[in-house]
């Protein structure tokens, strides 16, 4: 009697271990950068926070006038085995872009497709303040931009 109950409590656990099983992604928050060195500047960044069950916010930063703006927005999202997708659409100054995304699960790899280019980037976890990464992020790529700028190697 104990050797079965003991193969079918074993049987259960191999089914079970077998399968892998995702958390809902809700109150989690990535940090995602280009895995091509020459492609590390603010417009290869994106920040991602999945707000509920249904909504993720998409961060990106853009520059007006030499200043790098923090721009985000919110979208719904769907989930399809190891992948999570979604889609938006930004408006900044009169230009309508769109932009479609899907995240690796397990990786945590990022395909960005915006205006026919694909773009390949690599997310980590983020611990704390999800807004405030962002905004601190957006200060080091002006420091960047700034320098480059004074440097004359940056294209206006």
């Amino acid at each position: 009697m104990n050797i079965k109950l003991f193969n079918i409590a074993f049987g259960i656990f191999l089914l079970l271990s077998s399968n892998k099983v995702f958390s809902n992604p809700t109150g989690k928050s990535l940090s995602c950068y280009s895995i091509v060195k020459k492609n590390l500047n603010y417009k290869n960044y994106k920040g991602i926070s999945f707000e509920s069950e249904k909504s993720v916010r998409v961060v990106t930063l853009k520059m007006k006038n030499n200043q790098l703006k923090v721009v985000s927005k919110l979208t719904p999202y769907k989930v399809e085995n190891n992948n999570i997708f979604f889609k938006i659409k930004f408006i900044w100054y009169g230009n309508i872009f769109f932009e479609e995304f899907s995240l690796n699960r397990e990786s945590l790899d990022l395909i960005n497709t915006s205006k026919n280019k694909v773009s390949k980037l690599k997310c980590d976890i983020v611990e704390g303040d999800f807004m405030q990464l962002m905004n601190k992020k957006k200060d080091n790529y002006q420091e960047i931009f700034e320098k480059k700028l004074r440097q004359g190697t940056n294209k206006i």
